[in-house]
């Protein structure tokens, strides 16, 4: 099982650079993510179509 961590955790994170802590700040949600699911996010934001 893969520990969870608070949205302000990530954000403090050195897992992150600034702009991946600044896509986590506007889009993380829930009360909790994985390392993995923060991830997913930023890759998710990344690989958007812009219309």
């Amino acid at each position: 099982m893969e520990s969870k961590f608070s949205k302000e955790q990530l954000v403090q994170s050195k897992h992150f650079t600034r702009n991946e802590k600044d896509i986590l700040n506007a889009l993380l949600t829930k009360e909790e993510y994985s390392i993995n699911d923060a991830r997913d996010v930023i890759n998710k934001f990344y690989n958007m179509e812009v219309k």
